[in-house]
């Protein structure tokens, strides 16, 4: 019986292949599925997509920012001007779907047999006025307005539905908003008491 064909050594593979060698790269048997794929610490803190409470299966998501440039030009001048006005606001866009889970899990409106419960539900939040916490599996919770978003069905693809949805980017107010009805109470409390401490002292 021949004796069976050994394993190729770490020299043949790199023979083999354009790639530099893979550090602690061992020949032999490997991995056949990503989730057998140790060390992944990303998948480790993986945490459900969800909108302002509201879960959903996130399929993909992108961000866009950069710079608020305006570009000057000048006659009989070869070289712009590009001037920087600042931070452009962010803008996610969000595909998630909500699909009927075999069976119903306690405590979850996400994995249900009956899918329209998540998709009513998800619905409700993206209507509200915000600004709420969007959270994608991949990042850090995020605070923003729900600009717009598409819901799809399909007759062919029961028990399925997509969302697409844009989130912009929350922020924070220009200026500080106060009471003025109480800022002027305040300020002309402060005034009388400085006119009895000078009528005091004469």
């Amino acid at each position: 019986m021949p004796n069976p064909t050994p394993p190729p050594t770490a020299d043949q593979v790199r023979a083999l292949t354009r790639n530099p060698p893979v550090p602690g790269y061992v020949p032999g048997a490997h991995a056949a599925h990503i989730m057998e794929i140790p060390n992944t610490a990303w998948r480790d803190t993986l945490v459900p997509a969800s909108f302002n409470g509201a879960q959903f299966h996130c399929e993909q998501h992108s961000l866009e920012s950069g710079r608020r440039l305006v570009e000057h030009e000048f006659p009989k001048r070869d070289l712009p001007y590009a001037e920087d006005l600042g931070h452009r606001a962010i803008t996610w866009e969000v595909r998630g779907y909500i699909i009927a889970y075999p069976f119903d899990v306690n405590n979850s409106i996400l994995y249900q047999r009956d899918y329209r419960n998540g998709r009513d539900a998800l619905a409700r939040e993206l209507l509200k006025g915000g600004p709420f916490t969007l959270q994608v599996q991949t990042l850090p919770p995020l605070i923003v307005y729900c600009e717009r978003f598409r819901l799809t069905e399909q007759e062919k693809v029961g028990g399925y539905c997509t969302f697409d949805m844009t989130f912009r980017e929350a922020g924070s107010y220009p200026f500080s908003l106060q009471d003025t009805r109480t800022s002027v109470l305040l300020r002309s409390t402060e005034l009388r008491d400085q006119i009895l401490a000078r009528m005091a002292q004469t």
